[in-house]
């Protein structure tokens, strides 16, 4: 409780002295910069994905005053961030976990292939301008593996009229500090931006109700963390018809694992080295000729160096097993539109990726160990539109093939094939209605197989690919103050991955017959007057696995029935803004370590508070201070069993924008 006048003690004071010293700048109004909800849009135009995407752009991703885009999960429609074991932030979607989903930056696939994750606290923020999702099976045009949605993550776009930049520094609980610059620039020709951060943190603290022996003070043992990120991005117009894009993004950094608390044998890892080096070249060209035919392509090139340190115990001093991979990967994709005739467009695709994964273990002797994979998607897409109506279906053809040891014999080849059918039908100018049915398949990866993941698992080298059937349907709309979108789903996947508890205190990932998820989402927001504006979402999910005798009755770990965010954001005046946040998630099971049944996960609601007061310096420069509170009542929560999130905390800092 004293903790909790402190908050409020706090926001207060910050009230009365930004009201206080600051009175002339309040009436400032067209010098200043604001934010509202209604910047979260659902998307219907004609594109390759056909159904309902939804669309956050930078200045709710601002608001939420974040340093990696795992900070941003509950932004995102009917999903959750999880951190695992090895101290990773995974995204999941419709219950989909994270190997199912793909994640593309400026058209970059993310996901590293040895086992289709990306460690989501570890990409930065700054240099993001928008994300959509597409929830569900997708266009057949993002290749293999993405068979239960795709994030895509773009770049700010740069303003080629004028210099812009921002300058923001961030501090809060635990010695946490966040260091940022951006600056774009150029003509219509030649434009560029430049981004980088530095964050660093001794950890977080944990509810003030959690006493465990395992972890005897507030603050989580082995939770810090320090990361370097630089993106550049140049964008060169060659002519009308063409374009030329070419990015790097650098991630250097180093993290501590918070062991599991209340498990046999403990994991005391850390992170020495994560470093990620990527180059993309990519662009578009459009043909001459009476048709509009263009082609949309994306090369990149992505290291990956990584070690992970194990330690004997919690002094986190004698270092008993190391594992050190480096990861070689290149993507590309490239996609050949035309318009056949005034209603209808035709795409050719082929996209695919090639890696090559070196680990060594000192456990395993030292020994150099290598893995590859080659993937391949070759698909066609014809889209057709006549007055309110927007069809689209397509096919591909997926291919993947595994070599274990340093040769070329390619083993593990796997064929097969994906179809997709949706259509759009647009009632009037503010609502719409969308259908769509798909079948795609996702390969295992390297480490599903093979990996023992330093003694934790058992490989199965047998695992079969899960295939995903699936189908939705949705009715959106629109007034001039809002919108809503809401989306009934069901999909059955065969043969899908997941993993068993063994007698041993091990885990196994084995293939279950069939899973079936099925719920409905819904998406409303609403700008009620000029000072008030709300986003409210809500997912419910049932996932269940058929069992022995034929019925869907077996439970599956890490899929929560209910969740459910809301979102207020109300001005005192133009230049001081407030922000309410509320979580809630309940009914979701997870196995524990060494139990082979399944328990219930607390249920949790999380309340966030922010509070920025923006100067206006001058008609093109502006200032922001701000204020945060998360987890303002201090709830324990779990997003897996042994890890307890992180309990209040604060967060205050300013930022400048010209």
């Amino acid at each position: 409780m004293n903790t909790l006048k402190i908050c409020c003690i706090y926001i207060i004071c910050l009230i009365l002295i930004v009201t206080v010293c600051f009175p002339g700048k309040a009436q400032e109004a067209d010098t200043l910069i604001t934010s509202r909800i209604e910047e979260v849009t659902v998307d219907a135009v004609r594109t390759p994905d056909w159904k309902p995407v939804i669309k956050i752009d930078h200045r709710i991703i601002d608001n939420k005053d974040g340093v990696s885009i795992d900070e941003l999960g509950n932004s995102l429609p009917s999903s959750k961030i999880q951190t695992n074991s090895r101290g990773e932030s995974s995204i999941y979607i419709r219950g989909a976990g994270e190997r199912q989903i793909m994640l593309f930056f400026d058209g970059v696939p993310l996901n590293t292939p040895w086992d289709n994750r990306i460690d989501l606290s570890l990409i930065p923020l700054e240099a993001v301008g928008e994300i959509s999702v597409t929830r569900g099976i997708p266009s057949v045009t993002y290749g293999v593996n993405a068979i239960s949605g795709v994030v895509n993550i773009t770049s700010r776009t740069i303003d080629n009229s004028r210099y812009s930049g921002r300058f923001i520094s961030r501090f809060g609980d635990n010695n946490s500090r966040y260091f940022s610059g951006m600056f774009s620039g150029g003509n219509n020709v030649l434009s560029y931006l430049v981004a980088g951060s530095h964050r660093t943190s001794e950890g977080f603290t944990l509810p003030g109700d959690f006493s465990h022996p395992d972890n005897p003070s507030n603050q989580r043992v082995n939770s810090g963390s320090d990361s370097f990120n630089l993106f550049s991005k140049v964008n060169y117009l060659y002519s009308r018809r063409g374009s030329l894009h070419i990015s790097t993004l650098i991630i250097d950094s180093r993290k501590q694992v918070p062991p599991e608390i209340d498990v046999a044998n403990p994991r005391y890892w850390r992170y020495p080295l994560w470093r990620r080096v990527g180059l993309a070249v990519s662009g578009k060209h459009t043909f001459r000729g009476t048709s509009a035919s263009k082609i949309d392509y994306s090369i990149s090139g992505t290291f990956l160096n990584a070690q992970i340190d194990q330690y004997k115990d919690s002094s986190f001093v004698e270092i008993n097993d190391y594992e050190n991979s480096k990861d070689i990967i290149f993507n590309g994709r490239a996609v050949y539109s035309g318009m056949i005739s005034s209603t209808s467009f035709l795409r050719f695709v082929v996209a695919g990726f090639s890696t090559r994964h070196n680990e060594v273990i000192l456990s395993e002797g030292n020994i150099a160990r290598v893995y590859n994979q080659h993937c391949v998607s070759f698909g066609i897409e014809y889209e057709y539109f006549w007055k309110s109506i927007s069809t689209l279906t397509g096919v591909s053809y997926d291919h993947s093939s595994i070599a274990v040891g340093d040769h070329n014999l390619l083993q593990n080849s796997i064929y097969d094939y994906s179809a997709t059918a949706g259509i759009m039908y647009s009632i009037n100018n503010s609502y719409s209605m969308n259908a769509s049915v798909g079948r795609k398949t996702r390969f295992p990866t390297l480490r599903e197989s093979f990996s023992g993941a330093l003694g934790r698992f058992v490989a199965n080298p047998d695992l079969k690919p899960e295939t995903a059937y699936s189908m939705d349907a949705g009715f959106q709309g629109s007034h001039n103050r809002g919108r809503f979108d809401l989306i009934f789903f069901l999909t059955h996947l065969h043969d899908g991955i997941v993993r068993e508890s063994l007698p041993e205190k091990k885990f196994r990932r084995i293939n279950k017959d069939i899973i079936r998820t099925y719920g409905m989402e819904l998406s409303y927001q609403n700008s009620m007057n000029d000072n008030i504006s709300m986003l409210f979402r809500f997912t419910y999910l049932s996932a269940l696995s058929k069992n022995e005798a034929g019925v869907f009755a077996d439970t599956l770990e890490y899929k929560p029935q209910i969740m459910s965010s809301v979102y207020v954001l109300y001005s005192f005046r133009k230049n001081l803004e407030s922000m309410m946040e509320i979580n809630y998630t309940r009914k979701e099971y997870g196995l524990r370590h060494g139990i082979p049944s399944f328990e219930e996960l607390p249920s949790y609601v999380l309340i966030h508070f922010r509070l920025g007061y923006t100067i206006g310096l001058s008609n093109k420069v502006s200032l922001e201070v701000f204020g945060r509170v998360n987890n303002i009542f201090d709830k324990l929560h779990y997003t897996q069993w042994g890890l307890p999130e992180a309990g209040r905390s604060f967060r205050g800092g300013a930022s400048v924008e010209f």
